[in-house]
């Protein structure tokens, strides 16, 4: 079963220690707003060092949320900053809601991320994000967003 979230029309794309002021995030103000369906893939490389792991996320209007079948669709890309070894997607009223400039409130964090912070897979958070352990840890990853009529419809991150 899929699990989904609602996202309104800006969301983030970060890593959810980081406050509203970080310079390494990305805030797509283009969204489609409503249900989002969330695919997570975690796939180990048979030499057993390496592995991956894909965060998908489309809006309900869109299809699945692996991409394979969309690679004719416009594209772009944001580059995002991990410090945490945690990326997520989160609605941006939500994400404000507990990360202001120079501040994070302390008890969502704790509930929401270092609560579930050895679990892997599509972590939700409130109905209004996910979020997921990259498969490195910190670093940089890119977004890949799918975009149709001028709105974000689609949101890919391999880590």
């Amino acid at each position: 079963m899929n699990k989904e979230i609602i996202l309104g029309k800006e969301v983030y794309l970060t890593d959810p220690c980081y406050d509203t002021t970080t310079w390494c995030q990305a805030l797509l103000t283009n969204v489609k707003e409503g249900k989002w369906v969330i695919n997570y893939e975690y796939n180990e490389f048979e030499d057993g060092m390496k592995q991956q792991i894909i965060l998908s996320l489309a809006h309900e209007d869109y299809g699945l949320a692996i991409f394979e079948d969309y690679y004719d669709e416009v594209k772009e890309s944001a580059v995002l900053g991990v410090d945490s070894g945690t990326l997520g997607v989160f609605d941006k009223e939500y994400y404000e809601k507990y990360h202001g400039e120079n501040k994070i409130d302390e008890d969502w964090y704790d509930k929401n991320i270092c609560g579930e912070y050895l679990r892997r897979g599509a972590n939700i958070t409130d109905g209004k994000g996910v979020w997921c352990n990259t498969a490195y840890g910190d670093g940089e990853y890119v977004a890949d967003l799918y975009i149709k009529d001028g709105k974000v419809y689609g949101i890919e991150i391999i880590m």
